[in-house]
């Protein structure tokens, strides 16, 4: 999870209550969904997830997220 960088093309904002409910979804139900990142490790979706992953060590399996590595160009 440490590895995982944010984009620069998404401002990422959330309210705080959100952001406890998606915790508590995850902690409730896993990880429905992985992250969806680049082969640089840029986050193409799952910011809001990734960042409590860092956060909350408790939803980490040994500080590791699922993960799909989607080959793209930056453009």
């Amino acid at each position: 999870v440490n590895l995982l960088r944010a984009n620069d093309y998404n401002p990422n904002f959330v309210y705080k209550k959100e952001m406890e409910l998606l915790k508590f979804s995850i902690e409730k139900n896993g990880w429905i969904q992985p992250i969806l990142i680049t082969k640089d490790y840029v986050i193409i979706d799952g910011f809001h997830r990734a960042t409590l992953s860092k956060v909350h060590n408790n939803i980490t399996k040994e500080g590791k997220v699922p993960c799909c590595i989607l080959d793209i160009s930056e453009q």
